[in-house]
């Protein structure tokens, strides 16, 4: 491959140095430009080359990652509480643990802090097993279907097919 390559875009023809990152502009004042179109070095519109099935498949295994990781980190679930919870998993793990120790102590109720940071005083321990078990739900909803876009993935037997797997969360 050239490392001059020439890429038009809305009546500009700009040439891109792979060597240095440098964009050359087009410009007939441009020595630089006009030596280089005169050089016969410039690949004129650039194409790359298709990803083969393996690395098609194994960007979009990543991109499911990234998606899945991102959602678990920032995603809410309206609980039927009426407030919206976090669903990842150091989230759960406190809730749980907050759970756990007051079923311990003989605590009857304990504070929940929801998705806005806003904290809810008293919550009863039967209604907090409910929004443990709601964003627990949530969380493995995300997680199964991580699992079946995987799966859409690995039955992919075309790079068209893997690039038409749409990748989203909830």
């Amino acid at each position: 491959m050239s490392r001059f390559i020439r890429h038009k875009n809305q009546g500009e023809s700009n040439i891109l140095d792979t060597e240095n990152n440098l964009w050359i502009p087009e410009d007939a004042g441009n020595r630089d430009y006009n030596d280089l179109i005169s050089s016969g070095e410039v690949i004129e519109d650039y194409t790359p080359p298709s990803p083969t099935l393996d690395e098609a498949k194994a960007a979009k295994n990543a991109e499911i990652k990234a998606a899945h990781l991102a959602y678990s980190d920032t995603g809410t679930v309206p609980v039927s509480q009426g407030y919206p919870m976090q669903i990842g998993l150091d989230d759960a793990d406190s809730l749980k643990i907050a759970v756990d120790l007051a079923q311990m102590t003989g605590a009857p109720t304990i504070s929940i802090v929801d998705a806005n940071n806003v904290t809810h005083i008293d919550v009863a321990i039967a209604d907090a097993q409910n929004v443990l078990q709601q964003v627990l739900s949530a969380f493995e909803s995300a997680f199964l279907k991580k699992q079946q876009l995987r799966d859409q993935v690995n039955a992919a037997t075309t790079v068209a097919e893997v690039e038409a797997i749409v990748v989203s969360f909830p």
